[in-house]
C-alpha cells in the first residue's frame, strides 16, 4: 500500500512499509530493504567525509505495518509488535546497524482492550484499523485529537485530487 523513506533528525534511516497482505513481504525482503538502508547510509559518509570511519553510519530502521498478516504472526497471538535486531548467542555485545519492527494489525485488532487501557500507540494503531464510521466513533471519544485526522480522510476520500497535489 506504501513505501516511505524518511531520515530522522540524527539521520538514522527508517524504511516504512504497509503491506496489504504479508506473503509479499517475506523476510528476505526485510533483509534486502535493510542492507539497502545500511548502503545508503555508507555511501553518504563516504561521500561527505574528509576522514571516514565506520562509526559516522548511523542505525537503519525496517518497519513494516502488515494489514493481514502471515501465519507466523499468528502462532504469537497475544503479540502484535515484534522487534528484533541481530544478537550473538554467546551473549557478545554489539551494537549493529539494522532494527526491525512488524506490526501484525490484523493481530492487534484481534486483542480485546479494555476502555481503561488507552496509549498513544493504541491510538495511532486504532486509526490505522478503522473500518467503518462506529469504529471511528468509538475512536474519537477515546482519543479526541484523532477527530481531526478522521476528518482530514473524509475530505481526501471526497477529493482526491487533494492527494496527488501533496507529492
Amino acid at each position: 500500500i506504501m513505501d516511505l523513506l524518511a531520515e530522522t533528525a540524527d539521520g538514522a534511516l527508517c524504511n516504512v512499509e504497509i503491506q496489504k497482505q504479508g506473503y509479499v513481504f517475506p523476510a528476505e525482503r526485510i533483509s534486502c530493504y535493510s542492507a539497502d538502508l545500511v548502503m545508503r547510509q555508507y555511501m553518504r559518509v563516504r561521500g561527505q567525509a574528509e576522514t571516514f570511519s565506520y562509526r559516522d553510519i548511523k542505525k537503519v530502521y525496517v518497519i513494516v505495518l502488515f494489514e493481514k498478516s502471515t501465519a507466523v504472526f499468528h502462532q504469537h497471538p497475544d503479540s502484535y509488535l515484534h522487534y528484533g535486531k541481530t544478537c550473538f548467542d554467546t551473549g557478545l555485545e554489539m551494537e549493529l546497524l539494522q532494527e526491525f519492527c512488524l506490526i501484525a494489525l490484523d493481530v492487534f485488532r484481534e486483542i480485546p482492550y479494555s476502555e481503561d487501557e488507552k496509549s498513544e500507540q493504541k491510538a495511532w494503531l486504532s486509526l490505522l484499523t478503522t473500518e467503518n464510521l462506529k469504529d471511528a466513533e468509538r475512536q474519537v471519544r477515546n482519543y479526541p485529537w484523532l477527530e481531526e485526522i478522521y476528518r482530514e480522510i473524509a475530505m481526501l476520500r471526497q477529493r482526491p485530487e487533494e492527494v496527488l497535489g501533496m507529492w
